[in-house]
């Protein structure tokens, strides 16, 4: 009987570079959402610390 630190996985046959393409595609949409919310919460917070300091 095999224990866990016995067993082996052969990952020769996995093509890995899959994962890095998808990951690579989505760093430009990731972007494109991430600078508006950013620039969204920036102007809110100057709104209302303007609305405060008045």
């Amino acid at each position: 009987m095999e224990t866990a630190s016995n067993v082996a996985i052969d990952l020769s046959g996995v093509d890995l570079s899959v994962i890095g393409e998808t990951i690579s595609g989505l760093v430009p949409t990731c972007l494109a959402l991430i600078i508006p919310i950013l620039a969204i919460r920036k102007g809110l917070s100057f709104v209302l610390g303007m609305i405060h300091g008045a």
